[in-house]
């Protein structure tokens, strides 16, 4: 894939075709965006600004992007079309704001906002009319985190801080102030599998869990499955794909440095 360099986040397009990402420039110490054709190996470059965007969302049919950058005030959203390079303020400068995710139907933004409290407070913008937010869930103390809506668009997941540790929660639009806890031991980093029909998430003990859900015709919600123990470090970011397999976003690690692991008296399995 990509070079080793140092990365913030990545998400594949709809169709699995590109991949987009933060990476630092070093040379500004600022973050540029970039897109990955993982197919022939090259990677574009769609931002030069000096200063720094990151945490770019795809827009349906992966022609667009949604993302934050710090252009004066407080970093705030942006809107930029692929094809003809324009780009579009969607919420003035005012408090910090980061895109979570963009509805499969490709008209509303979920996205967080810091509140004077200090908090953030996820939100929906639809992208037709951007000064018509709404709260995604009736505003409150908790932090809120990994806003993701469901492949049909019946429902949304989330890592929030209820019970004083951060879980993993879902909830239908239609009632989204009552919400099922998915993480029975603690999680974060809350994604959807393609097909929607469960949620992957990083547990409190290091190991990515797997659980099956439903939404309709009422939301539901299964026992969680340890799929494999992170590595030490863990993971930056992760995105499922279509082939069931797992893209990761890993901290780079010399070699040299590494310890040894040895196996002994192994057997094969019979």
């Amino acid at each position: 894939m990509s070079d080793a360099a140092t990365y913030l986040d990545a998400r594949l397009s709809p169709d699995d075709g590109r991949l987009r990402f933060d990476r630092l420039d070093p040379s500004l110490g600022s973050w540029d965006l970039w897109i990955a054709d993982p197919q022939r190996n090259v990677d574009t470059r769609i931002t030069s600004d000096p200063r720094t965007e990151v945490t770019p969302v795809w827009l349906k049919n992966g022609r667009g992007i949604v993302f934050v950058a710090d252009r004066g005030g407080s970093p705030h959203l942006y809107k930029k079309d692929l094809a003809s390079g324009v780009e579009e303020e969607l919420r003035p400068a005012g408090r910090q704001q980061q895109p979570m995710d963009v509805s499969p139907a490709g008209t509303t933004l979920a996205f967080v906002e810091r509140s004077a409290s200090g908090n953030f407070q996820p939100f929906t913008l639809p992208l037709a009319r951007p000064a018509d937010v709404q709260p995604l869930i009736p505003a409150n103390r908790f932090l809120f985190s990994s806003v993701r809506w469901s492949p049909d668009g019946k429902a949304f997941a989330y890592a929030s801080n209820p019970s004083g540790r951060f879980d993993v929660l879902t909830a239908t639009l239609a009632e989204p102030a009552s919400a099922l806890t998915v993480s029975p031991g603690g999680g974060s980093a809350v994604r959807w599998s393609r097909d929607g029909r469960e949620l992957f998430y990083v547990g409190g003990d290091g190991k990515l869990m797997a659980v099956p859900v439903q939404t309709s015709p009422a939301p539901r919600v299964g026992a969680p499955m340890a799929l494999f123990e992170l590595p030490r470090d863990g993971w930056l970011d992760f995105e499922p794909s279509r082939g069931g397999r797992f893209l990761a976003i890993v901290p780079y690690q010399r070699g040299s440095t590494q310890p040894i692991t040895m196996v002994v008296n192994w057997q094969p399995r019979q």
